[in-house]
């Protein structure tokens, strides 16, 4: 079949090529193979004849073509809802069968299961601006190049690739966050999405490289559902308890409450922290962070392992303990040079001798410019001596 081009020359209509396009399109819809060929064959007469009529074709034929099919798809489906002859009688298992099932045959119920999973989809590219959306279905519908969705759009390659990342976590949001239930159902999260972790805007304070991954659940007591607030770092080792919410003695709930994103989480349990660890270190008696009882807090000031402990009767055990770079961390001149910063790292900590006094230099470095946070503690009191900054 000759190809046809529209008035403009832009738009060039190749029958095999966009034959199976739609022939893709259409099976994802049907999972028959057969009914897909006949659907993209209806699909493109379909187009031929607008354009015999108009005397000249759509100006953009993968759409439009796209557009059909899918209608076409969609009546095939309600055509088939309404078809009784799908529906047999359970006693039918009592008879001979006239011949044996095909186990080649798809199972009805995945391909039910299939068909809520595409609609859930749906609902979650319907969530995203058009320009995203449209984006998406070019791409991973109608399976475009990129090199041509980038002529559609007017733009480089590179700049639809991007883009179409960029929709791709737009998409992967919606499924994380609004739909979260739904999707986790039909296995469309990871195993760490689907308990609630998600990537956010913020960078790890330690090696300034990953982005910190969050899980925050608001306090819902009618279901018995405490408030919920981690940040973690995907590369470094452990969890930093100052980026919890699971201290005992903190009442999440409150802390939390009206707290929408990952930022102000973080700025509202970072601020219980200060309190917390302001007062231990002045009256040297705290609530454990691990059952809330009454507790010590100790200072070491032992140049290979300085910081301060938590030690609690009832759990007999140090339950917290803290390097003086978490001190520094908790300030508020680190966190304000954190905001300003978003890409620190911490450095190593040494030992100086400040005042008179034996200390610890602790450091935050910005990855990108010579910016630089230094505070000094005394390390027999962990008192802040001096803080310097450079931009």
């Amino acid at each position: 079949m000759p190809a046809v081009v529209n008035e403009s020359g832009k738009s060039r209509f190749d029958a095999t090529t966009e034959r199976q396009r739609l022939l893709r399109v259409c099976y994802r819809f049907t999972g028959n193979v057969t009914v897909a060929e006949d659907l993209a064959q209806e699909a493109i007469l379909i187009g031929l004849r607008r354009a015999s009529r108009e005397g000249a074709p759509p100006r953009e034929w993968s759409s439009y073509l796209f557009g059909v099919a899918r209608r076409l798809c969609a009546g095939w489906q309600a055509k088939r809802g309404k078809d009784e002859s799908n529906f047999v009688s359970l006693d039918d298992d009592a008879r001979e069968p006239s011949m044996s099932p095909d186990i080649s045959a798809p199972d009805p119920l995945e391909s039910l299961l299939l068909g809520e999973r595409e609609r859930l989809i749906e609902r979650a590219l319907f969530a995203l601006k058009d320009p995203v959306r449209q984006l998406l279905l070019a791409r991973y519908v109608e399976d475009l190049p990129v090199r041509e969705i980038g002529e559609r759009w007017g733009i480089s390659e590179n700049a639809a690739t991007v883009r179409i990342h960029r929709g791709r976590d737009a998409l992967r949001k919606v499924l994380e966050t609004t739909l979260r239930a739904e999707a986790s159902a039909h296995g469309l999260l990871s195993a760490e999405a689907a308990q609630g972790w998600r990537e956010t805007t913020l960078f790890c304070c330690r090696c300034g490289r990953e982005r910190l991954q969050g899980r925050f659940v608001a306090a819902d007591p009618g279901a018995g559902q405490d408030a919920d607030f981690m940040l973690r770092c995907p590369a470094c080792p452990g969890m930093l308890d100052g980026m919890t919410s699971n201290a005992a003695p903190m009442d999440a709930a409150s802390v939390l409450t009206g707290v929408q994103g990952f930022r102000a989480g973080l700025n509202r349990v970072n601020r219980w922290w200060q309190e917390y660890l302001a007062d231990a270190l002045e009256t040297r008696a705290t609530l454990c962070p691990r059952c809330g009882h009454v507790a010590q807090a100790m200072i070491s000031d032992a140049p290979e392992s300085p910081g301060m402990g938590v030690g609690c009767p009832k759990c007999n055990a140090i339950t917290f303990y803290i390097h003086p770079t978490g001190l520094l961390y908790h300030s508020e001149q680190a966190q304000a040079f954190w905001r300003r910063f978003p890409r620190v790292r911490n450095q190593a900590a040494r030992n100086i001798v400040c005042e008179g006094r034996p200390a610890i230099l602790t450091a935050f470095a910005d990855r990108a410019t010579a910016a630089r946070i230094e505070m000094v503690f005394d390390l027999e009191t962990l008192r802040c001596l001096r803080v310097d900054m450079t931009k």
